[in-house]
């Protein structure tokens, strides 16, 4: 059963996530195991003359490379079964973890001084709504998400709070879905991609209105009139942000050739509606 987390909750999260929060938690700075790979930076080339029997010089030449050494860290949460990947810029970061408003856990990680630069959220329902955060996958018995702060202060740890996202991507659970795997999906081949989307929803190829559509979603129940998304094609994305045809709709665009590819969903509250990020993460180009 879905759920949309409520308003106290995402105060909280904002709260949280807009600044160094103070929580009386013990901050455990970890040091977990490393992967170690050594890349070649330079190479020293060393050339000696000789001379050999028939009073010919010869050059030979050595070549020692030097290799520096890069340590990605390994993150393990044994209690809820993920793991992240971290650059070794993040050694000495820190953990803790609190519950969240939802009947789940959050793990926190940061630094000293900034102890939630960003979070993987535990839930045991899937939420509809969630302020900051993505859906990351379900393993078939809590629902994962990650967020990141809105802001870091300390201008050192500004480095860092760039690096999440690419973190945030290593996130991985054994058996993780992303519940999209009966969904329907819609292919057009005339700007070569596709996107799954729920069955809930039907394809609606009459788009009179809707400025540069191809296809709208309707949810496919008796009564229902109001479009729930719809795919637009801009020659610039420009184009479609001078436009006001879906200003009341959040969007998401792909360039695919030198056609933008314009996803819209309603999204309420400023709030990322987590069904139509799915519908975007499953975005991919065909031939």
């Amino acid at each position: 059963m879905k759920k949309i987390i409520s308003l106290s909750a995402i105060l909280a999260t904002v709260v949280l996530l807009g600044a160094g929060c103070n929580i009386n938690i013990n901050e455990t700075p970890t040091t977990p195991p490393a992967t170690n790979n050594n890349v070649p930076v330079s190479e020293t080339t060393t050339n000696t003359a000789t001379e050999n029997n028939n009073n010919t010089t010869v050059v030979e030449t050595t070549t020692v490379e030097t290799t520096t050494q890069t340590t990605n860290l390994t993150y393990t949460n044994p209690e809820f079964h993920f793991s992240l990947t971290l650059p070794a810029t993040w050694a000495g970061y820190t953990t803790k973890t609190t519950e969240n408003d939802e009947g789940g856990k959050t793990v926190w990680f940061g630094f000293a001084g900034w102890d939630d630069i960003f979070a993987i959220s535990i839930h045991p329902t899937e939420l509809e709504y969630y302020t900051n955060s993505r859906y990351l996958g379900t393993n078939g018995q809590v629902y994962y998400y990650g967020g990141m702060a809105q802001y870091i202060k300390i201008e050192a740890l500004q480095p860092r709070w760039n690096e999440v996202s690419q973190i945030i991507s290593t996130f991985s659970v054994a058996n993780l879905t992303n519940g999209t795997e009966t969904w329907k999906t819609y292919k057009n081949t005339d700007y070569n991609f596709q996107v799954k989307y729920p069955t809930k929803y039907k394809e609606i190829a009459d788009t009179s209105g809707w400025k540069n559509a191809v296809v709208l979603f309707l949810e496919d129940k008796p009564g229902v009139q109001s479009y729930a998304g719809s795919i637009s094609i801009w020659n610039n994305i420009e184009d479609y942000r001078n436009d006001t045809t879906y200003s009341a709709m959040a969007y998401s665009y792909k360039k695919v050739g030198n056609k933008y590819v314009v996803i819209n969903y309603f999204s309420y509250e400023n709030n990322i509606n987590l069904e139509w990020q799915k519908v975007i993460d499953s975005f991919k180009t065909i031939n």
